[in-house]
């Protein structure tokens, strides 16, 4: 008498990307002697909602890239003649050429990405000479990348964190729309092995005595591998799908077709008490959905048991077998 279990997994997808978006930028010649500047409002660059990450990843590894364009926007009106621009961010400078955004763990890297002073190489970078009105157009690129531990609550970028400066003047500086949240990922579960067999043994049909009566239970340990941050947590939630009749919303799954046996069911138990059959949904309050537990990053096992159930008056002699489906949601 054997119970079929196949797998079915569902992960939340927690990562949000996007590109940044300039809404103003520019600036014109002065001289390194006279230099006088108006200087246009801060510019602000459209983020993500946020950025989800693996903090278990290698030194160095990127964990979020986009783009904005230069060269399409307001003047800064100066005076004067030639002189030198200045490319840098604002956060405290790395000896890689790159800047930290303020999360412990976390550096940026900035560069002209096509034309542009001294394109491709990372900010900060100086060019001298005479300037037209404008800016000329140019894709800037901006690399987020892990530089060391992050803590588990991760951060969130606001504020300045470019500029360009002309013979002393703050011409231009972009800033981070809003707030930029930055946090680790939970961790995410898949099935360490898509089937399950669960043999129930040969039975007495003198063990079926009435209706509800049940036969000794057999051990059933699903097990999820999980990856993520191990200094954080994910609560798991299954829901038991009877593959015979999918509608079936009761506590005894329904018997194969090629089953001889009759007047019995199956039930699969979580700590002593059968569990409920629902819907193939990840939905949070889906029928007869169950709470398997909390885990981090690892192996996640859930301990299960099955046995048979009597369900009719009289119990006919025969193999049975039952098929069901698990679906697991994450939050």
């Amino acid at each position: 008498m054997i119970i079929y279990m196949t797998t079915k997994k569902y992960i939340r997808s927690l990562m949000l990307l996007g590109s940044f978006l300039l809404l103003s930028l520019a600036s014109v010649s002065a001289s390194a002697s006279t230099t006088k500047c108006t200087i246009p409002p801060r510019s602000t660059l459209q983020t993500p909602a946020g950025i989800r990450f693996d903090p278990s990843l290698p030194i160095g590894t990127e964990l979020w890239r986009g783009t904005l364009q230069s060269g399409t926007d307001t003047d800064a009106m100066c005076s004067g003649g030639n002189g030198m621009v200045t490319f840098k961010g604002t956060g405290v400078k790395r000896a890689d050429q790159s800047y930290d955004t303020g999360i412990p763990g976390i550096g940026y890297r900035v560069h002209f990405l096509t034309a542009g002073c001294q394109a491709p190489a990372f900010w900060p970078v100086e060019c001298g000479g005479i300037f037209a009105a404008r800016v000329g157009a140019a894709t800037i690129e901006v690399v987020l990348f892990k530089t060391g531990e992050i803590p588990p609550e991760g951060g969130s970028l606001s504020g300045d964190f470019l500029e360009w400066t002309y013979e002393g003047y703050r011409l231009i500086s972009y800033a981070w729309t809003g707030s930029l949240a930055i946090t680790p990922k939970a961790p995410t579960c898949a099935p360490a092995q898509p089937l399950y067999n669960i043999d129930l043994g040969r039975i007495p049909r003198s063990t079926f005595t009435g209706i509800g009566s049940v036969s000794r239970s057999q051990p059933l340990t699903i097990e999820l591998q999980c990856t993520g941050d191990s200094r954080t947590s994910v609560t798991v939630r299954g829901t038991l799908t009877d593959s015979t009749n999918p509608a079936n919303r009761s506590t005894s799954l329904t018997l194969a077709s090629n089953s001889i046996a009759s007047g019995i069911a199956i039930q699969i138990l979580k700590g002593g008490v059968a569990l409920g059959y629902g819907a193939d949904s990840r939905t949070n309050g889906n029928p007869n959905q169950w709470l398997a537990g909390t885990t981090q990053a690892g192996i996640f096992r859930i301990p299960l048991e099955a046995r048979a159930v009597q369900t009719g008056a009289t119990v006919g002699a025969g193999s049975f077998n039952g098929r069901a489906t698990y679906t697991m949601s994450y939050e």
